[in-house]
């Protein structure tokens, strides 16, 4: 009777510390998940795959990027202006990273145009704004654009989503 007490409990112990192994794993994973070292590893395990390196970051970038809007700030400025590259308005700008624990990997713009009813949301995917760096922007396909005589005080932007890769060092 005392070696089959002895053999639960040794088998509950073991049972214990295996998953106290499989936790510590798991917070270890949680407290990476979404980190530039995430992002990288997974490109390392994955060159093999026949992906070009373009597609490849995407889909870890797809993976590993999280929602940084609270954490972050993302200053800029942006405005209306003539593209004389495809001969329309745009809207043009450019974003400033100022945090230093994150990489910016996407943006989206609210514009809020008076003459317009809607308001426009456009994105910028793919990006990689490292902290202290800036990123330009246009956009001249438009659903709405403006008068060229328009006032420029005639429009409001937000930046209303931020997503990105938490800089963790080794």
């Amino acid at each position: 009777m005392n070696i089959i007490k002895f053999l639960l409990i040794l088998g509950g112990l073991f049972i214990f510390i295996i998953s106290c192994g499989q936790d510590s794993q798991l917070s270890k994973n949680k407290k990476s998940n979404g980190t530039l070292i995430e992002f990288n590893k997974c490109i390392e395990n994955n060159k093999n795959q026949g992906l070009n390196d373009n597609v490849l970051q995407k889909l870890c970038l797809r993976n590993y990027q999280q929602d940084i809007t609270d954490e972050i700030d993302l200053g800029g400025r942006a405005a209306y202006e003539y593209d004389f590259f495809s001969k329309k308005n745009a809207f043009a700008g450019y974003f400033e990273n100022k945090s230093y624990d994150y990489v910016v990997t996407y943006a989206q713009i609210f514009v809020n145009h008076k003459e317009n009813p809607d308001i426009e949301i456009l994105e910028l995917e793919w990006l990689f704004i490292q902290p202290g760096e800036k990123n330009v922007f246009s956009f001249s396909e438009l659903k709405f654009s403006p008068n060229t005589n328009s006032n420029t005080d005639k429009f409001s932007w937000s930046i209303a989503k931020v997503k990105g890769l938490k800089i963790k060092l080794k």
